[in-house]
């Protein structure tokens, strides 16, 4: 907590197992108590009172983003694209419900508002996919199946709220997406409402940006015109990059990680490499003329994968599915080229040797009764040491580990959901005087 003239801690300090994802703060310890509510990557939710955890919360996905909706109940969205309720209580919180709809996208924003349709609430949530989604909300029961209202950007959403602009009687949601585009939708479009009032308000609106885009281009037609000469063959340049970003989500009903490549300026090409086998899936379903490359010598340790891909349409955002081979380690190098820019961004994402686990933060079962195999390692090192050999061939491991307490460690296969038990279960219990990898 920073406060003064000096911005120097106040109070109390609190260091996280894991990456924090988001914070919200709540009244929860005390109606006079202010506490930070913490989503962190581990899936747990932190309630912090002082310098210590006053209590956690599982939950089935890592956290992304947090909205109080009653005084002790927070909606919360989650990187796997559900959405859930948290009751968070003076003494314990409980996690009420958790709602999957067919988009698997993270959540980035979430508003509740009332439009004033359904006699009720009403949660808006953007998504990094682009899409804007509205649902009812049925108190603190459950949310009321599928959205009633949809629509997109185009591209990650990373900013929302709702109120009025332009008309005081009419509410808009406005949002801010990846390459700095401030958007705006009326609850009317994204309810696409077939009021011929509306409709015709919306068509007269239309034609007449169409008229301002018209007298634009012109504009600029005529300032090219008078800033270079008629016959002049010389292509200009930029050597300035616009900001681009490249991450990899895992889709466990699929088995398999969805590359999605962002960037302000328009793409041109996307060159992608690695060290070891990829495979590239559902090519038909990609808005990009993909080309591969099969490697001569399969057993060399350099470019045994090489692909690049060129958008069919200008765009600013790519989508790939693709599935890594188990028990190989590696890196996929992506190459990101824009429109007008000579030079491209290259970004680095580290493939794991068990890359297709995900971490889980409900194991039921005791590692001491049950049957697996143990390993006994003893020498000069501590917790952080064995920690960091984790976090080489395993995903979603903590970034800090506290000596002084005991750290268990579960994941699981992506796939074992779909199966009727779960029977690929790791399990790493970490002890500061006795260290046992399990």
């Amino acid at each position: 907590v920073l406060t003064g003239p000096d911005r120097k801690p106040k109070k109390n300090y609190f260091l996280s197992n894991d990456k924090i994802n988001y914070m919200k703060i709540g009244r929860i310890a005390g109606d006079l108590i202010r506490n930070p509510i913490l989503g962190c990557q581990d899936k747990l939710v932190r309630v912090i009172n002082g310098d210590n955890v006053l209590y956690s919360v599982s939950v089935p996905a890592p956290i992304t983003v947090i909205c109080q909706y009653k005084p002790e109940h927070y909606l919360y969205g989650c990187s796997d694209g559900s959405i859930g309720l948290l009751h968070l209580g003076r003494e314990k919180g409980e996690n009420l419900w958790n709602f999957h709809n067919s988009n698997k996208n993270s959540i980035t924003a979430m508003k509740i508002c009332n439009f004033g349709r359904s006699g009720g609430d009403d949660l808006i949530l953007g998504r990094d996919d682009g899409s804007i989604e509205a649902y009812s909300i049925n108190g603190v029961t459950e949310l009321t199946g599928e959205p009633f209202g949809k629509a997109s950007a185009g591209e990650a959403i990373t900013g929302l709220d709702v109120g009025p602009i332009r008309d005081p009687g009419v509410k808009e949601i406005v949002v801010t997406t990846f390459s700095g585009k401030l958007i705006t939708f009326w609850d009317t479009k994204l309810l696409d409402v077939n009021d011929p009032k509306i409709r015709e308000k919306k068509d007269a609106k239309a034609k007449a940006l169409k008229v301002e885009l018209t007298k634009l281009k012109e504009i600029v037609g005529q300032t090219k015109k008078s800033k270079m000469p008629e016959e002049s063959n010389i292509q200009l340049s930029s050597e300035v990059t616009q900001p681009a970003n490249a991450r990899m989500n895992i889709v466990p009903s699929d088995a398999a990680y969805q590359l999605v490549i962002e960037s302000q300026a328009l793409i041109e090409l996307v060159g992608l490499k690695s060290d070891i086998h990829i495979d590239l899936l559902d090519l038909d379903n990609t808005k990009a003329i993909v080309s591969l490359t099969t490697n001569p010598n399969p057993s060399a340790k350099t470019n045994n994968f090489l692909a690049t891909m060129r958008p069919e349409e200008p765009t600013n955002r790519l989508e790939i599915k693709l599935r890594t081979t188990e028990g190989q380690q590696g890196e996929l190098e992506c190459l990101i080229f824009q429109k007008g820019c000579s030079v491209c961004q290259g970004f680095y994402l580290p493939i794991k040797a068990l890359s297709l686990h995900e971490r889980i933060s409900d194991y039921k079962e005791d590692p001491e009764k049950v049957a697996m195999s143990q390993i006994n390692l003893k020498g000069n090192f501590g917790k952080s040491d064995i920690n960091a050999w984790l976090s080489i061939c395993l995903p979603d491991v903590p970034q800090y580990v506290d000596d002084d307490e005991t750290l268990m460690l579960s994941l699981i296969h992506i796939s074992e959901p779909t199966r009727p038990l779960y029977i690929s279960y790791a399990v790493f219990c970490l002890k500061k005087k006795k260290y046992k990898l399990l």
